[in-house]
């Protein structure tokens, strides 16, 4: 499986996802998740993250 290396709340989350997320919910997943993901290649980067 290609999630082998994450740990297993990446793994639910994933799941949650393709089986049991409505519409609503996966719209504001794609939000908070792409917010995560740029702040913390800010970090990574050492920018300054607000």
């Amino acid at each position: 499986m290609y999630l082998d290396g994450y740990p297993k709340s990446i793994k639910k989350v994933i799941r949650y996802i393709k089986q049991d997320a409505p519409l609503d919910q996966l719209r504001e997943l794609e939000v908070v998740l792409a917010k995560s993901i740029q702040q913390r290649k800010k970090k990574l980067k050492g920018e300054v993250v607000k």
